[in-house]
């Protein structure tokens, strides 16, 4: 004779499963979501934020020489001030039905993990479109729209310049990373080019114009640059789907750009509703904080 499994009894089950769950979702890799890689990420505005207030400062002193007696010596002089970048909430989740419940509790299997991997999918998935677009709706701003980055048509296409020659492809993408390097009086040094996947391509499957050279147009713009001159580290080129006619050139450290993630997906206990037992999942996050857009450029038109 079989015993019979009560709802509570169910959802006892689920409670027990569920930090298996949990730990099946986070073990497991998404490698198209690259957001992560591509931006800096911090926690550290903690889960209770509501904005995030960034404040910065800047100055000028310069010394001199001057007399023992001297009244006229430069000081430092500061100046402050302050920005705030907003946060939202957000949430996903996933559920099961009582009778789902019913049956893997009575024949004791793990609960299926699909629907939470999803939720988690969902989740990354939202972060990935705030880090690069943003979301105008709620003020926040992305990696590849941001207001605050200089935006200029590029000198040619890839295709126009790969028919001239090697250096004309290369000085598509050396322009910004120049300018970057020269205005900032070399303070700062874009390492990063993001590129649409089919300029990616063509870059990776040209090779030069030089009798008998089996090196590519990437090999060769990954060596020849100022970065790698400046740094000995070859410049990183990557394809992004999220860009169709366009390239960001960009530093990618937190003096240049981070990206507020104050609460990471957390579900909640099991929520019994009608025939259904729902986990809830909360976290908030907040747009791309340009702390120096300088070290930034867009070029449109590639």
């Amino acid at each position: 004779m079989s015993m019979e499994v009560t709802d509570s009894q169910a959802l006892g089950y689920l409670t027990s499963q569920l930090s298996h769950i949990e730990t099946r979702v986070w073990e497991r890799k998404y490698t198209p979501i690259v957001y992560q890689d591509l931006v800096p990420v911090s926690n550290e505005a903690g889960e209770w934020a509501t904005s995030i207030e960034v404040h910065y400062m800047d100055g000028t002193a310069e010394g001199k020489f001057i007399s023992s007696a001297a009244d006229d010596i430069n000081f430092a002089r500061i100046e402050s001030g302050r920005d705030q970048v907003s946060v939202a909430y957000g949430g996903v989740g996933y559920e099961y039905t009582l009778d789902d419940l019913r049956k893997a509790a009575h024949l004791r299997r793990p609960l299926d993990t699909l629907q939470a991997v999803k939720a988690r999918r969902g989740y990354e998935e939202h972060a990935q479109r705030i880090a690069f677009n943003g979301d105008a709706d709620r003020g926040l701003e992305g990696l590849l729209n941001h207001s605050a980055v200089s935006t200029a048509a590029a000198a040619s296409t890839f295709a126009v310049a790969a028919a001239v020659s090697a250096d004309a492809v290369a000085a598509i993408i050396n322009e910004p990373i120049n300018a970057i390097y020269d205005e900032s009086n070399g303070m700062e040094i874009a390492g990063r080019v993001l590129l649409p996947i089919s300029r990616f391509n063509l870059l990776a499957t040209t090779r030069m114009d030089i009798a008998g050279s089996a090196m590519t147009l990437l090999e060769y713009i990954k060596r020849n640059n100022v970065y790698t001159a400046v740094t000995g580290k070859p410049l990183e080129i990557r394809a992004l789907p999220q860009l169709t006619d366009s390239m960001v050139v960009y530093s990618a450290n937190e003096d240049v750009m981070v990206m507020h993630i104050p609460l990471v997906l957390r579900f909640l206990p099991p929520q019994p509703m009608n025939l259904k037992v729902r986990v809830p999942g909360e976290y908030k996050i907040a747009g791309l904080e340009m702390r120096y857009p300088g070290a930034v450029r867009y070029r449109t038109g590639i």
